[in-house]
């Protein structure tokens, strides 16, 4: 956001009713408050919907975006990178809740966040783990599939998955 020209960062302010938001081919860097402010506190209350998709982020940037928006029900997290905390991992404000669908998971680097995450105080109803186009060897589907060990009464494995 801090790239855009001031009058576009300015538009946001119009999007007071705001349910979705996708945020494609971005690096998500740990911003202060002012900045989340500036950007998205005209949907904070409304955003349900959060997707992520060809993104770059360490965990403790991801845990203050999704921690952001209190009504969030669907979260999709869809081929990303994830790298390296130089910030504390900040504690969420409530569980997170509803639907979270992962997609594009297929190198090591995922297993690190996916042990973060199924710390982090969940509640999901349903995890969607998918995989179209990748294959998911046994260690990546066991950290992948404790998003699901204590929160979860649905899951779902999409895409082709070999069994070892």
């Amino acid at each position: 956001m801090r790239n855009l020209p001031q009058d576009q960062v300015e538009c946001f302010s119009a999007l007071c009713n705001l349910h979705s938001l996708t945020l494609f081919d971005i690096i998500i860097e740990r911003i202060g408050g002012e900045g989340f402010r500036t950007c998205f506190s005209a949907f904070r209350d409304t955003l349900t919907s959060l997707t992520l998709q060809t993104f770059v982020v360490s965990f403790s940037a991801f845990v203050t975006l999704v921690d952001y928006f209190p009504n969030i029900r669907i979260l999709q997290l869809r081929s990303f990178t994830p790298e390296p905390d130089a910030d504390p991992v900040p504690n969420l404000s409530r569980p997170l809740r509803g639907r979270v669908n992962v997609s594009g998971v297929d190198t090591d680097g995922h297993l690190n966040f996916f042990d973060q995450f199924a710390r982090l105080e969940l509640e999901y109803e349903e995890v969607v783990i998918d995989s179209p186009s990748h294959l998911i060897g046994a260690n990546h589907l066991k950290h992948a599939l404790q998003l699901s060990v204590t929160t979860a009464k649905t899951l779902r494995l999409a895409g082709r998955l070999p069994c070892e």
